[in-house]
């Protein structure tokens, strides 16, 4: 499936409510912000392999960040060797 700026990655979960998981490899220096259809409550994307650069932190293989809805400032970035990123999406709660 392709994301909003046809980008290939593999859906592996995308139900209507909101709910959804992804895998998206990234080049170097490339916004993971690219990724998927985003949510009104942010996501998670967790670092597979290489890794991620966020608020002048490196982030390896199996770490973890939440990205704000919205959030374009200091947004995660593939590090120098470019990323495997699983996204992570969930619906907003019902009142």
């Amino acid at each position: 499936l392709a994301g909003p700026l046809d980008r290939p990655g593999v859906r592996v979960l995308d139900e209507p409510d909101g709910l959804f998981a992804q895998t998206t490899s990234l080049t170097a220096g490339e916004s993971a912000l690219a990724l998927g259809p985003g949510t009104d409550v942010g996501r998670y994307l967790l670092v597979l392999e290489g890794s991620l650069v966020h608020e002048g932190r490196s982030l390896g293989a199996w770490s973890c960040v939440f990205v704000e809805p919205g959030e374009v400032r200091d947004a995660p970035t593939a590090g120098p060797g470019g990323a495997v990123v699983l996204e992570l999406g969930f619906p907003r709660e019902r009142a």
